[in-house]
């Protein structure tokens, strides 16, 4: 039953719709991936019911939690659990997993008083967070006035690295 360009019949379509099977099922049947599926139905403005959607095992539970503390990419997460991003960061929710982007007042301070001395890489090592992370809250704190425009001696030259 495999589908060229992935053309539905009506057959295909009151199949999907009919919620007896879930969105993996379905790509079995087609013989097509599950964001296949899953964009022909947002396409014809269906929506997935809870019943088709892959419940989450306690085995793949322990498993995104065992990933996540080796550091592995989501990216990598999602092929291995043959989930989607967006049900991937959906479970960190539910298990209270994600990363909180927020920053604490001791990480503030902490960049106030150190980010002469070391880079945004060094910083963001150092506060757990992202290069891109710190360049941009330093940014920020620096349109607000809370941290001199160049502190730095500008002849240094590590200079170009900083900011």
């Amino acid at each position: 039953m495999k589908k060229t360009r992935n053309i539905y019949t009506t057959l295909d379509i009151e199949l999907m719709v009919s919620g007896e099977y879930t969105a993996l099922e379905l790509a079995e049947i087609f013989e097509t991936s599950i964001q296949s599926i899953c964009r022909s139905m947002r396409d014809r403005g269906l929506k997935l019911t809870k019943k088709m959607r892959k419940k989450w095992t306690l085995e793949e539970e322990e498993l995104l939690k065992k990933l996540l503390k080796q550091r592995v990419p989501k990216k990598l997460i999602c092929r291995k659990l043959d989930r989607s991003l967006a049900s991937l960061n959906n479970k960190l929710r539910t298990l209270g997993l994600q990363k909180n982007y927020i920053w604490e007042l001791e990480e503030i301070e902490f960049l106030k008083k150190e980010y002469d001395n070391y880079t945004c890489k060094e910083l963001g090592k150092k506060l757990g967070r992202s290069e891109q992370s710190v360049r941009i809250k330093l940014k920020r704190l620096r349109d607000t006035g809370e941290i001199a425009r160049f502190k730095y001696n500008r002849g240094n030259a590590d200079f170009g690295r900083r900011f």
